[in-house]
C-alpha cells in the first residue's frame, strides 16, 4: 500500500531549526579543513624546533599520536632533520 505523502508545515521553528543546521554543517566542514592545517602547521613548527611533547600541549593531541603523525609527514616529504651547527 502507498504510503501517504506527509506535508511538512513550514514554521518559524522549522526556519530556524534548519538554519541551525545550516549552521552546524558550515562549522563542522570548516572544522574538517582545519584539522588538516593544524597538523601541518604542528609539523612544521617541529621541524622548526619546537618540541613534540609542547606541540602537543598546544594542540590538544597526545605525544604518541603526534609523534606518529611526524614521522610519516617526515616518510611523505622526505624530510631529514638537518645536523645541528654546534656540534
Amino acid at each position: 500500500m502507498p504510503r501517504h505523502h506527509r506535508k511538512v508545515t513550514d514554521t518559524p521553528e522549522l526556519r530556524e531549526f534548519d538554519a541551525t543546521v545550516r549552521d552546524y554543517n558550515t562549522a563542522e566542514a570548516r572544522l574538517f579543513n582545519l584539522r588538516d592545517k593544524l597538523v601541518e602547521d604542528a609539523i612544521a613548527a617541529i621541524r622548526a624546533g619546537l618540541s613534540i611533547a609542547e606541540a602537543a600541549r598546544r594542540s590538544g593531541y597526545s605525544r604518541e599520536h603526534l609523534s606518529r603523525l611526524y614521522a610519516d609527514a617526515n616518510k611523505r616529504d622526505g624530510w631529514v632533520k638537518p645536523p645541528d651547527p654546534t656540534v
